[in-house]
Protein backbone atom coordinates (compact mmCIF):
# COMPACT_ATOMS: atom_id res chain seq x y z
CA UNK A 1 0.00 0.00 0.00
CA UNK A 2 2.68 2.59 0.76
CA UNK A 3 4.72 2.04 -2.13
CA UNK A 4 0.97 2.34 -4.02
CA UNK A 5 0.77 5.96 -2.74
CA UNK A 6 4.62 6.75 -3.04
CA UNK A 7 4.01 6.07 -7.08
CA UNK A 8 1.12 8.36 -6.82
CA UNK A 9 2.71 11.06 -5.14
CA UNK A 10 5.87 11.15 -6.82
CA UNK A 11 4.18 10.59 -10.44
CA UNK A 12 1.92 13.49 -9.96
CA UNK A 13 5.00 15.96 -8.41
CA UNK A 14 6.89 14.88 -11.48
CA UNK A 15 3.65 15.86 -13.33
CA UNK A 16 3.26 19.03 -11.80
CA UNK A 17 6.82 20.26 -12.09
CA UNK A 18 6.31 19.18 -15.93
CA UNK A 19 3.15 20.95 -16.15
CA UNK A 20 4.43 24.32 -14.80
CA UNK A 21 7.64 23.67 -16.47
CA UNK A 22 5.39 23.74 -19.82
CA UNK A 23 2.54 25.89 -18.90
CA UNK A 24 4.94 28.83 -17.82
CA UNK A 25 3.09 31.54 -15.47
CA UNK A 26 0.24 33.85 -16.91
CA UNK A 27 1.12 37.14 -18.02
CA UNK A 28 -1.54 39.75 -17.89
CA UNK A 29 -1.18 40.40 -21.54
CA UNK A 30 -1.73 37.02 -22.33
CA UNK A 31 -5.06 35.76 -24.28
CA UNK A 32 -7.88 33.87 -22.39
CA UNK A 33 -6.52 30.53 -23.14
CA UNK A 34 -2.42 31.02 -23.68
CA UNK A 35 -0.85 28.79 -26.74
CA UNK A 36 1.90 26.92 -23.65
CA UNK A 37 -1.74 26.09 -22.33
CA UNK A 38 -2.87 24.28 -25.18
CA UNK A 39 0.67 22.54 -25.81
CA UNK A 40 0.60 21.24 -22.15
CA UNK A 41 -3.06 20.09 -22.67
CA UNK A 42 -1.96 18.15 -25.43
CA UNK A 43 0.84 16.32 -23.60
CA UNK A 44 -1.30 15.34 -20.69
CA UNK A 45 -3.75 14.04 -23.93
CA UNK A 46 -0.40 12.02 -25.19
CA UNK A 47 0.13 10.57 -21.79
CA UNK A 48 -3.30 9.35 -21.77
CA UNK A 49 -3.26 7.84 -24.97
CA UNK A 50 -0.63 5.99 -23.83
CA UNK A 51 -2.16 4.86 -21.03
CA UNK A 52 -5.03 4.37 -22.87
CA UNK A 53 -3.41 1.56 -25.45
CA UNK A 54 -1.06 0.48 -22.04
CA UNK A 55 -4.81 -0.30 -20.85
CA UNK A 56 -6.28 -2.09 -23.92
CA UNK A 57 -3.15 -4.17 -24.02
CA UNK A 58 -3.61 -6.12 -20.92
CA UNK A 59 -7.44 -7.03 -22.10
CA UNK A 60 -8.21 -3.66 -19.52
CA UNK A 61 -7.45 -5.99 -16.23
CA UNK A 62 -3.99 -4.30 -15.73
CA UNK A 63 -2.39 -6.36 -12.41
CA UNK A 64 0.90 -5.64 -10.68
CA UNK A 65 3.65 -4.20 -11.74
CA UNK A 66 1.21 -2.71 -14.76
CA UNK A 67 -1.64 -1.44 -12.71
CA UNK A 68 1.64 0.46 -10.69
CA UNK A 69 2.85 1.67 -14.12
CA UNK A 70 -0.11 2.59 -15.16
CA UNK A 71 -0.92 4.15 -12.07
CA UNK A 72 2.52 6.54 -12.38
CA UNK A 73 1.43 7.17 -16.05
CA UNK A 74 -2.42 8.77 -14.79
CA UNK A 75 -0.37 10.72 -12.31
CA UNK A 76 2.05 12.50 -14.14
CA UNK A 77 -0.73 13.34 -16.58
CA UNK A 78 -3.22 15.00 -13.72
CA UNK A 79 0.11 16.64 -12.48
CA UNK A 80 0.45 18.05 -15.29
CA UNK A 81 -3.21 19.19 -15.70
CA UNK A 82 -3.20 20.86 -12.38
CA UNK A 83 -0.31 23.02 -13.01
CA UNK A 84 -1.42 24.08 -15.91
CA UNK A 85 -4.94 24.88 -14.31
CA UNK A 86 -3.33 26.70 -11.74
CA UNK A 87 -1.52 28.84 -14.63
CA UNK A 88 -4.88 30.74 -15.09
CA UNK A 89 -4.64 31.87 -11.66
CA UNK A 90 -8.46 31.64 -10.68
CA UNK A 91 -8.43 31.14 -6.77
CA UNK A 92 -9.77 27.66 -5.69
CA UNK A 93 -10.01 26.24 -9.37
CA UNK A 94 -9.30 23.05 -9.84
CA UNK A 95 -10.08 20.18 -12.08
CA UNK A 96 -8.11 17.21 -10.25
CA UNK A 97 -9.37 17.50 -6.66
CA UNK A 98 -12.40 17.45 -5.72
CA UNK A 99 -11.66 18.54 -1.41
CA UNK A 100 -10.03 22.22 -2.93
CA UNK A 101 -13.45 22.65 -4.88
CA UNK A 102 -15.37 21.68 -2.01
CA UNK A 103 -13.59 23.84 0.47
CA UNK A 104 -13.28 26.55 -1.71
CA UNK A 105 -17.28 26.45 -2.24
CA UNK A 106 -18.00 26.62 1.19
CA UNK A 107 -15.36 29.25 2.55
CA UNK A 108 -16.85 31.83 -0.11
CA UNK A 109 -20.48 30.89 1.18
CA UNK A 110 -19.61 30.94 4.37
CA UNK A 111 -18.46 34.14 3.50
CA UNK A 112 -21.23 36.17 2.08
CA UNK A 113 -20.25 35.73 -1.35
CA UNK A 114 -23.00 35.34 -3.38
CA UNK A 115 -24.53 31.80 -5.34
CA UNK A 116 -23.76 33.17 -8.23
CA UNK A 117 -20.31 34.27 -7.73
CA UNK A 118 -19.63 30.80 -6.71
CA UNK A 119 -21.72 28.68 -8.86
CA UNK A 120 -18.73 28.07 -11.53
CA UNK A 121 -17.09 26.13 -8.35
CA UNK A 122 -20.63 24.45 -7.78
CA UNK A 123 -20.94 23.37 -11.53
CA UNK A 124 -16.48 21.97 -11.43
CA UNK A 125 -17.93 20.28 -8.10
CA UNK A 126 -20.74 18.49 -10.24
CA UNK A 127 -18.80 17.44 -13.05
CA UNK A 128 -16.04 16.27 -10.81
CA UNK A 129 -18.54 14.30 -8.97
CA UNK A 130 -20.22 12.96 -11.97
CA UNK A 131 -17.17 12.47 -13.80
CA UNK A 132 -16.09 9.63 -10.75
CA UNK A 133 -19.69 8.20 -10.55
CA UNK A 134 -19.38 6.92 -14.47
CA UNK A 135 -15.65 5.93 -14.27
CA UNK A 136 -16.27 4.21 -11.38
CA UNK A 137 -19.71 2.43 -13.62
CA UNK A 138 -17.48 2.37 -16.72
CA UNK A 139 -15.20 0.24 -14.57
CA UNK A 140 -17.24 -2.02 -13.33
CA UNK A 141 -19.76 -2.24 -16.45
CA UNK A 142 -17.50 -1.35 -19.35
CA UNK A 143 -13.79 -1.46 -18.32
CA UNK A 144 -12.57 -1.45 -22.04
CA UNK A 145 -14.21 1.78 -22.57
CA UNK A 146 -12.93 3.47 -19.04
CA UNK A 147 -9.80 5.49 -20.71
CA UNK A 148 -12.34 7.50 -22.57
CA UNK A 149 -12.99 9.13 -19.53
CA UNK A 150 -9.47 11.04 -19.93
CA UNK A 151 -9.37 11.62 -23.47
CA UNK A 152 -12.92 12.55 -24.54
CA UNK A 153 -12.65 15.43 -22.72
CA UNK A 154 -8.96 16.34 -23.52
CA UNK A 155 -10.10 15.79 -27.09
CA UNK A 156 -13.01 18.18 -26.50
CA UNK A 157 -10.73 20.73 -24.78
CA UNK A 158 -8.14 20.83 -27.39
CA UNK A 159 -10.61 20.90 -30.19
CA UNK A 160 -12.54 24.12 -28.16
CA UNK A 161 -8.56 25.73 -28.13
CA UNK A 162 -7.94 25.28 -31.75
CA UNK A 163 -11.20 26.87 -32.47
CA UNK A 164 -10.85 29.34 -30.23
CA UNK A 165 -6.80 30.66 -31.61
CA UNK A 166 -8.38 30.24 -34.95
CA UNK A 167 -11.10 33.01 -34.63
CA UNK A 168 -9.05 34.72 -32.54
CA UNK A 169 -11.04 35.04 -28.99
Amino acid sequence: MAGTIAVAMVGYIAGCALGARIAGTANADDPIWPPAVTRAVAIEASIFVLYAAWWWATDSRPGGGIALGLLAVSAVALGIQSATVQGFRVSGLSTTYLTGTLTTLVIRLATGYRFRDVQHHLLLLVGLVGGAALAALLLLRAPVLAPLMQLVPLAVVLRIAGWQRRVGA
